[in-house]
Formats: structure tokens, sequence, C-alpha cells
């Protein structure tokens, strides 16, 4: 029902590897290391995919919760997490209908409302003294209205 991608990150934002999410590694020990490595190269994340979405009330969640074992293991080790995250881009729709829509409709306005949002975790101090991020969580109540537009015999149909 779609892919979900993680680009890794360097340092220096240029894209390491490219991994499908579901399909990464299951053992928690090697998650640790990974983890553990990742970190220690000061690397970072993105996301990018497609998944479906019913016309029906719910949510998606894009979290760390499943991996506190891990998380609480490695912090114990003095590692510190980096919840900051950017939203380059978020729409509801085919990809390719938005394309064509923007070049075929050049009067009208594409707007995504939360592109280019923000969020940057609290901090705090642990027990050692040391400045780590609190455990943050962002939420957005979006509305997605249903477009359409015609050209010709075609109709396109986005959020």
């Amino acid at each position: 029902m779609g892919d979900l991608f993680k680009n890794r990150l360097s340092k220096d934002g240029i894209i390491v590897s490219t991994e499908k999410v579901k399909d990464k590694e299951t053992f928690r020990s090697n998650i640790m290391e990974r983890v553990k490595k990742e970190m220690d190269e000061n690397q970072g994340c993105q996301l990018q995919g497609t998944f479906k979405v019913y016309r029906v009330p719910g949510n998606f969640h894009i979290a760390s919760h499943a991996f506190g074992d891990i998380k609480m293991i490695l912090q114990r080790q003095g590692y510190s997490f980096d919840y900051s995250y950017t939203i380059n881009h978020l729409s509801f729709g085919n990809k390719k209908d938005f394309n064509y829509i923007s070049r075929k409709f050049t009067d009208l306005e594409m707007i995504h409302p939360v592109d280019g949002v923000e969020g940057e975790a609290e901090m705090r101090t642990n027990n050692e003294g040391k400045e780590v991020a609190k455990a943050t969580k962002s939420m957005f109540y979006l509305v997605a209205v249903p477009s359409y537009f015609e050209s010709g015999l075609f109709r396109y149909h986005v959020y």
C-alpha cells in the first residue's frame, strides 16, 4: 500500500544510502549496532515515499516508540537523540496528477500548508549535567479537501 524510504544523511546533509523501511533488519541487536554507527558518524535521516490513505477519518504517525528499549540502552551509554525535524513536503493525492495540474492549470497556485514547517525539541539537563533533548511530540490537524480538475476527457482528483 505504498513505499516508505529512509535516506541516511551524512552530517553535511548528503545522502549516504537509501533503505526501504519495511525491508529493514528486525533483530534488535543489529538495529542497535546500526544506530550506534549512524550516531557516531553524526548521521541524520530523511523519510520519503507514499502510502495509501482511505477517505475515512484517521491518522498516521512517524514515531520511534517501537524502539524505546534500544533508545534507553543507548542513552545509558551516553548517546543523545536529536528530535528536530523539517517537513519538506506533504500532500495527499497522486504525484502525477499534481504535476499535470501544475503544468496545465497555470493560473492555479498549489498550496501545501505544512511544507517547510520545522520543529525542534526542548533541551533539558540530565542526571550527569549533560544537555539532552526531551522526547518531543508534534501534532498537526489537517483537513484534506477533495479537488477535481477536468481537461478534455480526463478528470484529475487530488486533495
